[in-house]
This record gives structure tokens, sequence and C-alpha cells, in this order.
């Protein structure tokens, strides 16, 4: 493009110059003519001037002797202008070697002899006759002199006539050219400027159309028009342009992408909070590992305050925490967050202050620790475990055999002695409490050192009526019950297509009898206890224990499998821990949910089918 602008302007401008150069000739060529003639005008003028002044003199001449004639001193003034006006004609003439310049060279000559004649004439004394003579010699001068004037100046008429006639021409064909170069000139120059903007604006319009696509992100463009020059180098330019831009746009969206996945399938909830203004704490993004845990879909939390996931305790510290974290701390700590549905769980945070493009944000990472809670609750259980074991095993050889001795000795003396009622019933307590004595033994001995059990087919629903008909008798038993007034019911939903279950008979006898137990107490002096079985959605065995009872409170709910945790003022806090114990062995779980007041159900969930490995907890 460069090369064809260039080539076009060396043209016009050459153009431009012979058209100049021409008209400057031209012009020249006038002017020439124009100054011929104007000098044959001037010869024209020159030779009338020379004629009347020879006719003055030639008048004079014929004059002379007459009334009417001039003085000497005219005379001789009329021949000097005549000669003065021949000389001019030099001044037009005065190239040597000129043929018109010798003319008049000759004819100056004979300019002299006129006037040599003339003197003659009036310098002579003689005779009139001489005198005529010479008077007429020198008119006949003067007429051969006209006569050669006029043959020396016959053509001048003719050539100012050719000449002027000529010029006319030369300047018609000037002016019509000029007019040519004047129209022609300017239409050619609109003619090229037009090709060059035809061709540029082609160009730039390519170009312009091929920047907007890339403008609204067709990245897949490219230039496929023919085009010249720069504007093909401009177009590969773009092409290359659009090729790197689109690879540089694919890399960012793969990494873009696997940031996004990262962030997405990450396990640990990770939030992007506003860090600075009225908006503090907002949530700006979060993952779906957030939404799963907090049980809200991730468009909810896009719509809430980090407050709305905590517990009102931890909800007051969170203007203290963003300061912190402004400040520059990276926080490492551990809150209580609250669900959708309202359950509270403890999470592990750790955040920090994310600055980007020039905005301060919160990046949070949030990890439910529920599991780790729990075991480090199972942990501090195995432990307290360990010491009731190292208790009971002391307990075992310290307290037992002293109480087997004092229980024996005190049937003696009661057997033995005669005792008044009053100091019979003494001993009857005494006995009564060594027994309890030795049950708190075997409770402690049985949770801390449970036998393994030995896993074989059972029938749940026989185990379960003949642990109801226990629980039936003892309620009836003024042994366990001094108040036999005790208005229980029991109920039963057995269905009797339920498969055999794999576990220890007695162990679960010892199960089911240990929950009845706790019901029975629960329910002071009427109610009802219903026993149900079934199979769960996953086809495991489910034994329902339900009591309309006192129930727990909050704290009693969460404490009730924990180790001496008891209500009762003569409980050992043990019967709940050996039944999840127990439970826990067999591979199953043990679930409690109660509402004070109201009653508690005991929900038990075992495998039918499992191997002889116990599980220990």
């Amino acid at each position: 493009m460069k090369r064809k602008a260039f080539i076009g302007l060396v043209i016009l401008s050459l153009c431009f110059v012979l058209g100049g150069v021409y008209i400057t000739a031209g012009m020249n060529r006038v002017v020439g003519k124009l100054q011929d003639i104007i000098l044959l005008q001037q010869m024209h003028s020159q030779r009338k001037a020379l004629i009347e002044k020879i006719k003055e003199v030639q008048t004079d001449l014929l004059l002379k002797d007459s009334p009417h004639a001039v003085d000497i001193d005219t005379f001789v003034q009329h021949g000097e202008e005549m000669a003065a006006t021949l000389n001019g004609c030099f001044s037009c003439h005065h190239l040597p070697g000129a043929t018109l310049t010798k003319k008049i060279g000759s004819l100056q000559t004979n300019l002299e002899t006129y006037q040599g004649k003339l003197s003659r004439v009036y310098t002579l004394r003689a005779n009139a006759e001489r005198l005529a003579t010479a008077k007429k010699s020198a008119y006949e001068a003067g007429e051969e002199l006209q006569f050669t004037i006029a043959r020396i100046f016959s053509n001048a008429d003719l050539k100012i006539a050719e000449r002027t006639t000529q010029a006319q021409q030369l300047i018609s064909s000037t002016r019509g050219l000029f007019i040519v170069l004047v129209t022609i000139g300017p239409l050619f120059v609109l003619l090229v400027s037009s090709y060059f903007f035809s061709h540029f604006s082609s160009g730039v319009k390519i170009l312009t159309k091929a920047f907007s696509k890339i403008q609204e992100g067709d990245l897949k463009y490219r230039i496929d028009e023919k085009m010249d020059d720069e504007f093909r180098l401009l177009a590969d330019a773009f092409n290359n342009m659009g090729m790197s831009l689109k690879e540089q746009c694919q890399r960012v969206e793969s990494i873009q992408k696997r940031y996004r996945m990262l962030f997405e399938s990450a396990g640990d909830s990770i939030f992007i909070l506003e860090a600075e203004g009225k908006g503090a704490g907002r949530i700006i993004s979060a993952n779906k590992a957030a939404a799963d845990t907090h049980g809200y879909a991730v468009e909810e939390l896009h719509n809430m305050h980090i407050s709305d996931l905590d517990d009102p305790a931890a909800a007051t510290e969170i203007p203290h925490r963003i300061r912190r974290i402004l400040a520059g701390e990276w926080l490492n700590e551990v809150v209580n967050h609250r669900k959708k549905d309202g359950t509270v769980f403890p999470v592990e945070i750790s955040a920090g202050l994310l600055e980007y493009d020039g905005h301060k944000y919160i990046l949070a990472f949030d990890r439910d620790i529920s599991e780790r809670v729990k075991a480090d609750e199972a942990l501090q259980r195995a432990r307290q475990l360990a010491m009731v074991g190292e208790m009971a095993a002391g307990l075992a050889h310290e307290i037992k055999n002293p109480l087997a001795g004092i229980k024996v000795s005190i049937e003696i003396l009661a057997e033995d002695l005669v005792l008044a009622q009053e100091d019979k019933e003494v001993f009857l307590r005494v006995i009564q409490e060594v027994n309890r004595l030795e049950n708190l033994v075997k409770n402690l001995l049985n949770y801390a050192r449970p036998p393994k059990p030995r896993f074989e087919p059972v029938n749940l629903n026989v185990l379960l009526t003949n642990s109801v008909k226990n629980a039936e008798m003892i309620v009836k038993s003024p042994h366990y019950f001094t108040d036999s007034k005790k208005a229980i019911r029991f109920l039963t939903e057995l269905p009797p297509a339920l498969p055999p279950v794999r576990a220890d008979a007695s162990q679960l006898q010892q199960i089911f009898l240990n929950l009845l137990l706790n019901s029975i107490d629960a329910l002071g002096e009427s109610g009802t206890i219903t026993v149900r079985t079934g199979l769960d959605h996953s086809g495991n065995m489910q034994i329902i224990i339900k009591d309309n009872g006192k129930g727990f409170d909050d704290e009693g709910l969460q404490k009730a499998f924990q180790p001496f945790h008891t209500t009762k003022s003569k409980g050992t806090g043990l019967g709940l821990a050996i039944t999840k114990r127990l439970v826990d062995q067999h591979h199953g779980r043990i679930e409690l949910t109660s509402t004070k007041g109201e009653g508690s159900v005991f929900t038990i969930t075992l495998p039918v089918n499992q191997d002889n490995e116990v599980s220990v907890s």
C-alpha cells in the first residue's frame, strides 16, 4: 500500500510538473509571439515616422525659394529629426549580421546621401539652372529613399498580420490546453484519490469488522478476504492475534476450570466473604461442600451473611474476627455452625485476607469436625474404660472376697441369733447393700471387660417376648419395687416373618432388659412401653423400645450413654453404657430421641448377617 501510494504521488507530481512546464512553455511562446508583434508594430511606427520626416523635409525642399519656405534652422532641425528617426530603427534591430539590420544600414547610407544633396541645395550659390538641377536631384534622392524604405518594410504589415494570427492561434490552443489540464487534472487526482480511498476504506472496513467480532468474543473469526500490501500483513497479524488470543483464553479457561473444579470438589467448605464496608461478612461465593454441609443450596448461600451460619454465640464475635483478619492475622479457630434445620455442629475455621483487583475479601476454609469430636469422645471413653477396667480389676480383688465374707457372716448371724424384728430388718438391709455392692462390681467388670459374644442365629421376636415377660415379673416383684401398684402396660408389635439374626442371645437379652428397666424407671406409677421390630430401608434389623415417661433434658440426652452418668439416687450410671457397648460389639448402633416430659425412644439397628469379629469401642 505504501509503495502504491508513493507511485501514485510520484505520478501525480510528475503530471503536475509536466503540465506546468508545458503551460509555461506555451506561455513563453505566446509571449514571444506577442513580443514579435510588438516589435513589428514598433517597426511599422518607426517606418511611418521616418517617411513622415522625409516627406516633411521634401516639403521644405519644394517650398524653398517660395513665400512659404522655412528658415534654415527649421530645415536643419527637420533633417536632424529625420536622421534621429532612422537611428531609432537600430534600437529594434541591433543584432549584427541580421538581414534587416544590413538593409537599414544601407538605408542610412542613402539617407546620408540624401542629406548631402539637401545640404548642397541650401549651400549652392550657382546659377538657377544648376540650383534647380541640384534641387531636382535632392528631391529624387528623397523619393528614392522613400521607395527604398517602402521596399525594405514592405513585408512588415504582412508579417504583423501573420504573426498576430499565429499568436491568436497559439493563445487559443494554450488556453484550451490549460482548460483541459485544469479540468482533467483535478479529475485525475480525484480518480486516483478515489482508488486509494476505496482500497484503503475497504481494508479498514474488513479490519474493523474483524475487531468487532473479536470484541464480541468470537475468537474463531478469521479474515479470509483477499487483501493486498500492508492490509494483507495486518490481516495476517490479526489472524495470528486471534489464534493467540484463542489459545490464551483456552489456557485461562482451562486454569479457571481446574481451579473451579478444585473449588467445587474440595471436601472442606470454602467461603469467599466481603471484608470491607457495610457488607463485611456477606457471602460472595461458596462451594458445593459448604452448601451440603449446611443444608442449603449454593444459590441460597450467596444471599446470606456468615452470621446466618454461626450459632448466636459465635456470631457475636464476627466483627472482631474480621478486624483481626484485616490486620493481617490468619485465623485458626473452632466455632459452632448451624445447619438449615437448626442442627448445631462444630467446625474448624481457617481464614485469612484475600486481595483481588484492588478489593479485599476473606478466604475461609471450614471443616466439619463432628466426627473428630466424636472420635475424641470415643478416645476419652476408651480411656475411661481403661480406667474402669483397672478399677474393676482392683475392686474385684479388693472388694469381692471381703464382701462375700461379710455377706456370709451377716447371714449366719441373722439365722443363729435371736433378734427382735427391728434388728433382723437391719441385718436384711445390710445384706441388700452387700448385694448391691456385688452388682456394682459385676457391672464394672461387665462394662470394662465384657465377654466376647458368640454369634448364632437368634429369633429376635422370641427374645423380646421373653424380655417383656421378665420385665412384667420385675414390675410386680416387691424385691425390686416397693410399690407393687405400678400400672404399666407393655405393647408389642412383632411381625412374625422377620429373618433370624446372627447375635449373642444372652447379651441381647441383657440389652433388652436394661432398656426395659430404664423405661420402667422413667414411667413412675403408670405408663405404656411399646416394643416394635422391623427392617429398615437397608435391610437391617431395627428394634424400637418406646415409653411415655418423663424423658431426658438436653444435657441428659447428650450424656445418656456415658459411664457413671445417672439421674437415679441409687443408680450406678453403667446400665445404658453397658448396653451401648454390647450393641457396638454386635456391629450395630443405638440411638436415643427424647422430649422432656413426653417420653423416650431407643432405636437399635443390627445387621442381619455379620462375621465373628467383635468391634471395640
